[in-house]
């Protein structure tokens, strides 16, 4: 991929911008949760006024998390992706499904427009994310498991105090999110290698000859990929990709070498 600014850089740094607020009103429900956990565990003399305030702002914090998480997921963040994909058939096709001006030199341009660039964009798509994704996985892993214990520790509490029923229910809810996340992160990172691996397979078999049987599976692997990105619902960490973006786009530039993707400038279909 280019160096140069993303062509949709702006829809993910809206949607980035809304998953911090998201988790900074998670971190606000945990404080509230935890203090009111405190109070009733240690028998502190607290004017019931102030505990049914903080318990009160501890549930609406735990709804605005909620929501929001729902908007991201299912506003936001097909709309990013959305017009992600028009930018990459726009740069596969040479069409103009995009309201955006590409850079040319985004995706591999040395490629002529055609089934087979977007066959290699496609691999391009997948190698970054599932490497971008492979980072983030232990950090991933750790965060969620720990969400999920602290929420279930302070609703065990909860119950045991008697707190609100809303809210031990709303932290159990959460709970369920956060595990529901992650496995569906750990089967959204295992189909990426799945992708990369049938990719390899494809454009090492193609080689300087792209067959009309080819495209079919050309298209099922777009096709699964694109599913599994819509399926999982996953933010990739843009200080990850950041960090990675220079070591990736030389390996990559070694995997084109390795397949002779950059010398398919004149495939034909045969």
């Amino acid at each position: 991929m280019s160096d140069g600014i993303v062509p949709y850089d702006i829809d993910y740094t809206v949607l980035n911008r809304n998953r911090k607020i998201e988790k900074a009103f998670l971190i606000i429900s945990f404080l509230l949760s935890f203090t009111l956990n405190l109070i009733s565990e240690f028998k502190f003399n607290v004017n019931p006024y102030v505990f049914d305030t903080i318990l009160f702002l501890g549930i609406i914090a735990l709804l605005v998390f909620t929501a929001l998480s729902i908007v991201n997921d299912y506003v936001l963040f097909p709309s990013c992706e959305n017009k992600r994909r028009s930018i990459y058939l726009d740069s596969a096709f040479n069409s103009h499904l995009s309201d955006k001006n590409i850079d040319p030199n985004f995706y591999n341009p040395e490629l002529s427009p055609g089934i087979y660039k977007l066959a290699v964009n496609g691999f391009e798509n997948c190698f970054f994310t599932y490497n971008v994704g492979k980072k983030m996985l232990f950090g991933k892993m750790l965060k969620n498991i720990i969400i999920i214990l602290i929420f279930i520790i302070i609703a065990y509490f909860g119950i045991r105090n008697t707190f609100s029923t809303g809210i031990v229910f709303l932290q159990l809810l959460v709970s369920g999110l956060f595990l529901n996340d992650l496995i569906r992160f750990l089967i959204y990172h295992q189909r990426n290698y799945q992708y990369i691996n049938n990719y390899k397979l494809l454009l090492n078999r193609i080689g300087s000859s792209l067959h009309a049987d080819d495209i079919p599976e050309i298209i099922k692997n777009i096709l699964d990929y694109e599913c599994n990105l819509n399926w999982g619902i996953i933010s990739l960490n843009s200080k990850i990709y950041e960090q990675l973006k220079d070591d990736l786009n030389q390996e990559w530039e070694e995997i084109k070498r390795k397949y002779g993707i950059s010398n398919t400038n004149s495939i034909t279909i045969n």
